[in-house]
């Protein structure tokens, strides 16, 4: 048993890095084709603009609404470590923003720039061979559609938000460890955005059916995310990057639909 336990320890380390290996695939598909690397910047750039200016008022503001929390939490003059507890607010604050900030930049994004990630999605499988149970592109995704779809993820990720904020209020560990869960829960749902094309296309166009088909390789799939999540914490990475998370996205989901991952002889134009 133990044995056992060992062995299926080794083999989610080693999906998990296979996941984030297949971002890296897309980065490089994407870098060798000039079309696919101008594809998509746009609606990364308006998205960034938008979450940008958010960020800036709430760095700005960071200090008073720690404060505020405090001041409803606790009575200042009868407590000497006020300021301290400020500060790990602050913190918490600081990293709970940027978690949502994330998830939602990249929901927006995706939003927004359906027909050019659609495209770029498409041009990963054909270089790729399009299997024969391919459905192609038109799977019902209206806006309308893909506006529901992007707030019901939403409310998924807003109670790990929340607990992401509490953990980072523990003293020494806290931001580890709320980095690690952000990382962690921030990577699968990533990984459930940037699949929605390429799983669409194959018949699986709902969240519970893409939730169905990355939860058998979730460690792949959490790998994957989380290599985008950290890409993103780079200034300005989200923006530069996002076509090619899209790309990585298609290679994830032709994995998990049992397709070839190799690039084949021509790069997608």
């Amino acid at each position: 048993m133990r044995h056992t336990g060992r062995m299926r320890r080794a083999g989610g380390i080693r999906d998990f890095f296979a996941g984030a290996g297949l971002f890296w695939r897309g980065v490089r598909l994407w870098s060798k084709s000039p079309q696919l690397m101008l594809m998509g910047l746009v609606p990364g750039l308006v998205a960034a603009l938008v979450f940008g200016a958010v960020l800036v008022v709430m760095i700005i503001n960071l200090r008073g609404i720690a404060g505020w929390i405090i001041d409803v939490a606790v009575t200042r003059d009868t407590n000497p470590m006020v300021e301290l507890a400020e500060v790990f607010v602050a913190f918490a604050l600081f990293f709970g923003t940027i978690l949502a900030v994330i998830y939602t930049f990249a929901t927006v994004t995706l939003l927004i720039g359906t027909p050019f990630f659609e495209r770029i999605s498409q041009r990963v499988d054909s270089a790729l061979g399009v299997p024969a149970s391919f459905a192609g592109a038109g799977q019902g995704n209206s806006i309308w559609k893909g506006v529901k779809e992007s707030l019901r993820r939403l409310l998924l990720v807003a109670p790990v938000g929340l607990l992401v904020f509490v953990v980072g209020l523990l003293p020494l560990v806290g931001t580890v460890i709320a980095f690690t869960l952000g990382a962690m829960f921030g990577g699968w749902f990533l990984a459930l955005e940037l699949t929605e094309y390429p799983l669409a296309r194959r018949g699986l166009p709902s969240l519970a059916q893409r939730r169905a088909i990355l939860g058998h390789s979730r460690a792949l799939s959490v790998g994957f995310g989380a290599m985008v999540f950290v890409v993103f914490l780079i200034p300005g990475g989200a923006v530069l990057v996002m076509p090619a998370a899209v790309a990585g996205g298609t290679l994830l989901a032709r994995r998990v639909s049992g397709e070839p991952v190799t690039t084949a002889a021509r790069t997608p134009r």
